[in-house]
Formats: C-alpha cells, structure tokens, sequence
C-alpha cells in the first residue's frame, strides 16, 4: 500500500506536536505517563508561587502546582492546586506549608501528621499555612534590630566625627607623619650603610683576621724557648747583682753601704754652699780688678 504525500506530513506534524507536548511538559517536571491525584489547598497571598512549583516532603519532590486559581471575593482568594504522585498518601492533619524553595523560587513543603491513621482522599483541601521567608524574617527581625541600632550608630558617628576633628588627634596625626619620614629616612642611611660602609668594615675585618693570622703563624715558628731562657738568665744575673749590693760586695756596694762616705759627702756638700754664700757676700775677697792697678804691697798689707 503506498501512502501518499499528505499523508506522510500529517503524521510527520503530528509526531513533532507530540513531541513538543512531552518535552514542554517534561521541562515543567510532569511526568503525564505517571498517574496523580489532585489536591487543593487555599492562601491569603502566595508570594511568587508559580506553576509547576515544586512540592516536596522533606526536600524529596512528590508534585507539583498543576494550577493556581484565584478569587478576590474570597478571604483566601488563591487556590492553589497540587498534583501528586498516585502512591503518596496524606494524612489527615497534614499542612501544606509555602515558603522559599531557595533564594527567590517559591515551593510548598508538605508537614505530615505521623500520628494520624486516616489519610485525605484525591480532590480535598488540605490544611495550609505560609511559611515566614527571608523578606518576611528581615521584616519581623531584622528590621527591628536596625531600627534600634541606628541611634546608636549616630552617636557613635558623631564621636567618631568630634575625634576627628579634634587637634590633639591632628597633632598626633602629624607627630605620626613626622615619625614615619624620620624612620624613611633611617631606613635610607641604614641601606646606604649596608651598601657601603658595611662591605669596607667586613674587608678590613678580613685584612685584620689575615694579618693576625700571620702573627700567630710567626710566633709559633719564633724560637720562644730560646727567648724565654735569655730572659731568665738575664733575671738571675739581676738577682745576683742586687744580692752583692745588698752585701757591700764591690764598689757600688760599698759605696751604696758606707755610713762615713755619706757624713763626708754631705760635709762636703755643706762647705762648699758655705763657700758659695761668701764669694757672694764678698767678691774682693777672692778676686782683685782695678783699672789703673795697684800695688802687690798694698795688698798683701791690707
């Protein structure tokens, strides 16, 4: 049997329709080969929830919102309808609780009554409630809190402005700015020094370690043993001759030793200060000058 044209792309159309079908609600996360059963729950607001929203237990996804339904004549206008999985079962006193799925996304989490043995059947309405997000959190805490801190804050502005600009911090201010030149400047001599004067000091250093080195190398291979003994002899020579001092043995220790040497020495010494105090006193005495002469018998008279 041959199938025409026309044919051939109406198949072909309605498989790309069927696939477009599948695929649009597979990005939505609905699995239509797997049967649900539907729920409603209703809410005053619902803050961003969208369809196809995921719904979990425990973070485990079981559903999604199928449908969101509203009317505003109603205290609680929304009603959000939730399908789940054909094999889940709710209990009875069970909540289903909407808050954040994350940072911006909306979910409902559904908070199971264990200790109830009767379950809803698919098509009720099941209790629910809103959870307090991160806005409704920053607006019952948060915000309080900064509310009460901002006096304080202001308080604390306006003596962080009076230090500020007040002169004693100005002065340390600038004590501080002078202290880090000076120390900039340190720094700089302390660099030059380390470039220049420091490399001259460890070369004379090292001059100084070689020459002592020398030294040491000279004076071990010096004959000390022989200097030593010299030494020593010219010691005990020293010795013997204080000893023959002591003793009035040869000239110098009699000379040194004789009591009448020394009575005729300061006798001598005595006469001859007397002499010099007479040849002062009178000169004629002991010289004779006249520039016309005189007689030897005139003198040897007087």
């Amino acid at each position: 049997m041959k199938i025409s044209r026309e044919v051939k792309i109406g198949i072909m159309v309605i498989a790309g329709l069927a696939a477009l079908f599948f695929g649009f609600n597979y990005l939505k996360g609905v699995n239509i080969f797997v049967p649900s059963n539907s729920f409603y729950a209703t809410y005053a607001r619902i803050d961003g929830l969208e369809k196809s929203a995921p719904v979990t237990i425990k973070g485990f996804k079981i559903g999604q919102v199928s449908d969101i339904q509203y009317d505003f004549t109603k205290k609680k206008p929304f009603v959000v309808v939730v399908s789940l999985n054909s094999n889940v079962k709710i209990p009875t006193g069970s909540t289903f609780v909407l808050g954040s799925d994350g940072l911006m996304s909306k979910g409902i989490q559904i908070d199971l009554n264990t200790a109830s043995n009767t379950f809803y059947a698919a098509g009720d309405t099941v209790t629910s409630t809103i959870s307090g997000g991160m806005l409704d959190i920053a607006e019952q805490e948060i915000v309080p809190a900064i509310n009460k801190m901002i006096p304080q804050i202001d308080s604390l502005l306006r003596v962080v402005r009076a230090l500020a600009e007040h002169q004693a911090l100005q002065n340390t201010l600038q004590s501080l700015e002078v202290t880090a030149n000076n120390a900039e400047k340190i720094s700089g001599k302390f660099n030059n020094m380390m470039q220049t004067d420091i490399p001259i000091i460890v070369k004379d250093f090292n001059t100084m370690s070689a020459n002592l080195a020398e030294m040491t190398e000279s004076l071990n291979k010096a004959d000390l043993a022989g200097t030593l003994s010299t030494v020593d002899n010219l010691v005990q020579d020293l010795n013997l001759m204080t000893q023959k001092i002591n003793n009035a043995e040869g000239s110098i220790g009699l000379l040194l030793n004789d009591k009448s040497f020394y009575e005729n020495l300061s006798n001598t010494m005595y006469n001859a200060d007397q002499l010099m105090i007479d040849l002062k006193e009178r000169p004629s005495r002991y010289v004779h000058f006249s520039i016309f002469g005189r007689s030897d018998k005139k003198d040897n008279k007087k």
